[in-house]
């Protein structure tokens, strides 16, 4: 649509669709019976749908270090202190989350920290 001085603009709007969140806590609670394949719990309680376009990244709770020390620190592998076969291949083991959109840095982490793992074991 014009803007006042007649120049094109795109304006960008959303409608949410009321079975979203159904949907994807269903998803979520069908992965629940498969804990032990997955080799992890869905956390179904934290899931949390937010608005196309957004980007709210949830990251650095376990941020890695050298030498993990503290209980909420993560190694090189992504293993946090204590666990030597659990990896954190997403944004909770970055140091830190940039405000810019993270996916890229994220799969390239991920894809590192699981040759690594390979290679490792």
């Amino acid at each position: 649509q014009p803007d006042a001085d007649g120049i094109s603009q795109l304006v960008l709007s959303h409608q949410e669709n009321p079975r979203t969140r159904m949907a994807a806590r269903g998803a979520a609670r069908a992965l629940l019976p498969l804990w032990r394949s997955l080799g992890g719990i869905p956390l179904v309680p934290l899931l949390q749908v937010k608005d196309p376009g957004t980007s709210y990244h949830f990251g650095g709770s376990f941020p890695m270090t050298e030498k993990p020390t503290e209980i909420f620190q993560s190694d090189a592998l992504g293993r946090p202190t204590g666990y030597q076969r659990v990896h954190l291949i997403d944004s909770s083991c970055l140091p830190s989350i940039p405000a810019s959109t993270i996916t890229l840095s994220v799969m390239a982490n991920a894809h590192r920290i699981a040759t690594a793992a390979i290679d490792f074991s």
